[in-house]
Protein backbone atom coordinates (compact mmCIF):
# COMPACT_ATOMS: atom_id res chain seq x y z
CA UNK A 1 0.00 0.00 0.00
CA UNK A 2 2.81 2.18 1.01
CA UNK A 3 4.39 1.88 -2.65
CA UNK A 4 1.31 2.30 -4.49
CA UNK A 5 0.32 5.14 -7.00
CA UNK A 6 0.07 7.74 -5.49
CA UNK A 7 -3.06 8.92 -7.23
CA UNK A 8 -6.12 8.42 -5.19
CA UNK A 9 -7.60 5.04 -6.32
CA UNK A 10 -5.91 2.99 -3.58
CA UNK A 11 -6.56 3.56 -0.32
CA UNK A 12 -6.21 2.06 3.19
CA UNK A 13 -7.97 1.87 6.46
CA UNK A 14 -6.27 2.16 9.05
CA UNK A 15 -6.65 1.83 13.14
CA UNK A 16 -5.24 1.75 16.45
CA UNK A 17 -3.81 -1.61 15.21
CA UNK A 18 -1.60 0.86 13.15
CA UNK A 19 -0.39 3.26 15.82
CA UNK A 20 -0.03 0.34 17.74
CA UNK A 21 2.58 -1.51 15.53
CA UNK A 22 5.38 1.80 15.55
CA UNK A 23 5.96 1.51 19.11
CA UNK A 24 5.95 -2.75 18.64
CA UNK A 25 8.00 -3.62 16.35
CA UNK A 26 11.16 -2.28 14.91
CA UNK A 27 12.25 -2.42 11.06
CA UNK A 28 8.57 -1.86 9.41
CA UNK A 29 8.45 -1.37 5.97
CA UNK A 30 6.16 1.81 6.59
CA UNK A 31 5.24 4.84 8.90
CA UNK A 32 2.54 5.67 9.26
CA UNK A 33 3.11 8.83 9.75
CA UNK A 34 4.92 9.63 6.78
CA UNK A 35 4.21 6.60 4.74
CA UNK A 36 0.49 8.20 4.06
CA UNK A 37 -1.63 10.74 3.73
CA UNK A 38 -4.67 11.38 5.82
CA UNK A 39 -8.02 11.45 4.42
CA UNK A 40 -10.52 11.28 6.73
CA UNK A 41 -11.55 9.78 9.86
CA UNK A 42 -14.64 7.59 9.86
CA UNK A 43 -15.55 6.14 13.40
CA UNK A 44 -14.69 4.85 16.41
CA UNK A 45 -15.68 2.28 19.18
CA UNK A 46 -14.76 1.17 23.16
CA UNK A 47 -14.19 -1.48 24.73
CA UNK A 48 -16.23 -2.94 27.80
CA UNK A 49 -14.17 -4.23 30.25
CA UNK A 50 -16.04 -7.44 31.48
CA UNK A 51 -15.92 -9.98 33.95
CA UNK A 52 -17.20 -13.35 34.67
CA UNK A 53 -20.50 -13.09 36.92
CA UNK A 54 -18.78 -15.05 39.60
CA UNK A 55 -16.41 -12.22 40.04
CA UNK A 56 -17.57 -10.39 43.37
CA UNK A 57 -17.79 -6.72 42.08
CA UNK A 58 -19.85 -4.80 40.06
CA UNK A 59 -17.49 -1.41 39.34
CA UNK A 60 -13.75 -1.34 38.87
CA UNK A 61 -13.11 0.49 42.28
CA UNK A 62 -14.43 -3.00 43.69
CA UNK A 63 -12.78 -4.91 41.06
CA UNK A 64 -9.52 -3.61 42.00
CA UNK A 65 -9.54 -3.83 45.79
CA UNK A 66 -10.87 -7.32 45.26
CA UNK A 67 -7.76 -8.12 42.80
CA UNK A 68 -5.34 -6.68 45.00
CA UNK A 69 -6.47 -8.89 48.23
CA UNK A 70 -6.45 -12.25 45.58
CA UNK A 71 -3.31 -14.35 46.39
CA UNK A 72 -3.10 -15.52 42.21
CA UNK A 73 -3.40 -13.13 39.22
CA UNK A 74 -6.48 -12.02 37.41
CA UNK A 75 -6.02 -13.84 33.80
CA UNK A 76 -7.38 -12.10 31.39
CA UNK A 77 -8.18 -13.04 28.16
CA UNK A 78 -7.13 -11.57 25.01
CA UNK A 79 -7.66 -11.61 21.18
CA UNK A 80 -3.71 -12.12 20.40
CA UNK A 81 -0.51 -10.72 22.28
CA UNK A 82 0.09 -7.31 22.23
CA UNK A 83 -3.05 -6.14 20.13
CA UNK A 84 -5.42 -3.47 21.59
CA UNK A 85 -7.32 -5.96 23.74
CA UNK A 86 -3.57 -7.76 25.14
CA UNK A 87 -2.51 -3.71 25.68
CA UNK A 88 -5.62 -2.52 27.57
CA UNK A 89 -5.02 -5.64 29.66
CA UNK A 90 -0.97 -4.38 30.30
CA UNK A 91 -2.61 -0.38 30.52
CA UNK A 92 -5.40 -1.11 33.39
CA UNK A 93 -2.94 -3.32 35.27
CA UNK A 94 -0.44 -1.04 35.19
CA UNK A 95 -2.24 2.17 36.17
CA UNK A 96 -4.59 0.07 38.65
CA UNK A 97 -1.72 -2.17 40.29
CA UNK A 98 -2.86 -5.33 40.42
CA UNK A 99 -1.74 -8.46 38.38
CA UNK A 100 -3.08 -9.63 35.39
CA UNK A 101 -1.99 -12.43 33.46
CA UNK A 102 -2.30 -12.09 29.75
CA UNK A 103 -4.20 -15.47 28.10
CA UNK A 104 -3.87 -14.73 24.25
CA UNK A 105 -6.84 -16.43 21.94
CA UNK A 106 -6.80 -16.93 17.88
CA UNK A 107 -9.58 -14.24 18.29
CA UNK A 108 -12.48 -12.51 20.62
CA UNK A 109 -14.78 -15.30 20.52
CA UNK A 110 -12.52 -18.09 22.23
CA UNK A 111 -11.43 -15.33 24.89
CA UNK A 112 -15.33 -14.53 25.26
CA UNK A 113 -16.38 -18.17 25.45
CA UNK A 114 -13.52 -19.07 28.06
CA UNK A 115 -14.40 -15.66 29.84
CA UNK A 116 -17.99 -17.30 30.33
CA UNK A 117 -16.98 -20.52 31.22
CA UNK A 118 -14.88 -19.15 34.34
CA UNK A 119 -11.59 -20.24 32.20
CA UNK A 120 -10.35 -16.36 32.39
CA UNK A 121 -12.43 -13.60 34.99
CA UNK A 122 -11.77 -10.34 32.57
CA UNK A 123 -11.83 -9.66 28.80
CA UNK A 124 -11.49 -6.32 27.32
CA UNK A 125 -14.07 -7.16 24.80
CA UNK A 126 -15.18 -4.89 21.65
CA UNK A 127 -18.77 -2.72 22.37
CA UNK A 128 -20.54 -4.18 19.44
CA UNK A 129 -19.56 -7.78 20.83
CA UNK A 130 -20.27 -6.95 24.41
CA UNK A 131 -23.68 -5.23 24.07
CA UNK A 132 -25.61 -8.75 23.36
CA UNK A 133 -23.59 -10.43 26.35
CA UNK A 134 -24.52 -7.60 29.09
CA UNK A 135 -28.03 -7.48 28.07
CA UNK A 136 -28.27 -11.55 28.39
CA UNK A 137 -26.18 -10.81 31.29
CA UNK A 138 -23.67 -13.59 30.56
CA UNK A 139 -21.19 -11.45 31.87
CA UNK A 140 -21.20 -8.21 33.84
CA UNK A 141 -19.34 -5.07 32.07
CA UNK A 142 -18.14 -2.56 34.59
CA UNK A 143 -17.02 0.17 32.33
CA UNK A 144 -15.95 1.23 29.09
CA UNK A 145 -12.39 2.43 28.00
CA UNK A 146 -13.42 5.72 26.30
CA UNK A 147 -12.91 9.39 28.07
CA UNK A 148 -16.72 9.84 27.68
CA UNK A 149 -19.39 7.08 27.98
CA UNK A 150 -20.46 5.60 25.01
CA UNK A 151 -23.84 6.67 23.62
CA UNK A 152 -24.74 2.92 22.93
CA UNK A 153 -24.58 1.70 26.93
CA UNK A 154 -24.59 5.10 28.63
CA UNK A 155 -25.64 3.01 32.21
CA UNK A 156 -21.41 2.12 31.93
CA UNK A 157 -18.76 4.34 33.52
CA UNK A 158 -15.43 4.79 31.61
CA UNK A 159 -12.62 3.46 33.49
CA UNK A 160 -11.22 6.78 33.52
CA UNK A 161 -14.10 8.23 35.71
CA UNK A 162 -14.54 4.95 38.06
CA UNK A 163 -10.72 6.14 39.31
CA UNK A 164 -8.39 5.58 36.61
CA UNK A 165 -7.99 8.79 35.61
CA UNK A 166 -6.45 9.22 31.57
CA UNK A 167 -7.17 5.73 31.02
CA UNK A 168 -8.06 5.27 27.30
CA UNK A 169 -7.65 2.41 25.01
CA UNK A 170 -11.05 2.75 22.27
CA UNK A 171 -10.39 1.56 18.84
CA UNK A 172 -10.79 3.76 15.84
CA UNK A 173 -11.22 3.50 12.30
CA UNK A 174 -9.60 6.15 9.18
CA UNK A 175 -8.69 6.47 5.58
CA UNK A 176 -5.36 7.03 4.28
CA UNK A 177 -4.19 7.39 0.40
CA UNK A 178 -0.21 6.57 -0.31
CA UNK A 179 2.07 9.81 0.56
CA UNK A 180 2.74 11.96 -2.61
CA UNK A 181 -1.12 11.82 -3.23
CA UNK A 182 -1.69 15.22 -4.42
CA UNK A 183 -3.89 17.86 -2.49
CA UNK A 184 -6.85 18.11 -4.41
CA UNK A 185 -7.13 14.77 -4.94
CA UNK A 186 -6.81 14.35 -0.90
CA UNK A 187 -9.70 16.86 -0.76
CA UNK A 188 -12.12 15.16 -3.15
CA UNK A 189 -11.56 12.04 -0.99
CA UNK A 190 -12.52 14.11 1.99
CA UNK A 191 -15.49 15.94 1.16
CA UNK A 192 -16.25 12.67 -0.05
CA UNK A 193 -16.30 10.62 2.84
CA UNK A 194 -18.18 13.12 5.15
CA UNK A 195 -20.53 13.30 2.53
CA UNK A 196 -20.96 9.32 2.97
CA UNK A 197 -20.88 10.04 6.73
CA UNK A 198 -23.89 11.72 6.10
CA UNK A 199 -25.74 9.47 4.42
CA UNK A 200 -28.57 8.20 6.92
CA UNK A 201 -28.23 4.68 5.22
CA UNK A 202 -24.51 4.69 6.25
CA UNK A 203 -24.95 5.63 10.03
CA UNK A 204 -27.51 3.09 10.84
CA UNK A 205 -25.16 0.76 9.32
CA UNK A 206 -22.48 1.88 11.57
CA UNK A 207 -24.81 2.12 14.59
CA UNK A 208 -25.77 -1.80 13.98
CA UNK A 209 -22.28 -2.20 14.82
CA UNK A 210 -21.79 0.07 17.25
CA UNK A 211 -19.14 2.41 16.01
CA UNK A 212 -19.84 5.91 16.59
CA UNK A 213 -19.55 8.41 13.39
CA UNK A 214 -16.14 10.52 13.56
CA UNK A 215 -15.71 13.33 11.23
CA UNK A 216 -12.83 15.88 11.19
CA UNK A 217 -10.73 17.66 9.20
CA UNK A 218 -7.73 16.40 7.27
CA UNK A 219 -5.37 17.97 9.79
CA UNK A 220 -7.31 17.13 12.64
CA UNK A 221 -7.21 13.61 12.00
CA UNK A 222 -3.41 13.83 11.12
CA UNK A 223 -2.67 15.33 14.22
CA UNK A 224 -5.30 12.65 16.39
CA UNK A 225 -2.72 9.49 14.19
CA UNK A 226 -0.05 11.49 15.79
CA UNK A 227 -0.73 12.18 19.36
CA UNK A 228 -1.87 8.23 19.29
CA UNK A 229 1.32 6.60 17.92
CA UNK A 230 3.07 8.65 20.47
CA UNK A 231 0.79 7.96 23.21
CA UNK A 232 0.88 3.83 22.78
CA UNK A 233 5.04 4.15 22.52
CA UNK A 234 4.83 5.80 26.01
CA UNK A 235 2.14 2.57 27.03
CA UNK A 236 4.17 0.43 25.39
CA UNK A 237 7.11 1.55 27.11
CA UNK A 238 5.88 2.00 30.80
CA UNK A 239 3.95 -1.36 30.52
CA UNK A 240 7.44 -3.62 29.68
CA UNK A 241 6.27 -4.82 26.31
CA UNK A 242 9.05 -6.50 24.56
CA UNK A 243 10.32 -4.89 21.02
CA UNK A 244 10.22 -7.29 17.80
CA UNK A 245 11.85 -6.99 15.26
CA UNK A 246 10.40 -7.45 11.61
CA UNK A 247 12.68 -8.58 8.93
CA UNK A 248 11.74 -6.87 5.46
CA UNK A 249 12.37 -8.14 1.94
Amino acid sequence: MAAAKPDGYTLLQVTITHAIAEGIYTGLPYQLLTSFAPVAATGATDYVLALNNAVPADTAAQFIAHAKSASQPVFSGTSGVNGPTDLASKLFAHSSGIRIEGVPYKGANEAITDLIGWRVQMSFIALPAALPLLKSKMVKGIGVTGLRRSAFAPELPTVDESGLKGFSASTWFGVVAPAGTPEAVLAKLHDAFSKALDDPATQEALVKGGIETQKTSRKQFADFMQTEVGRWKIIIEKTGVQKQSLSTP
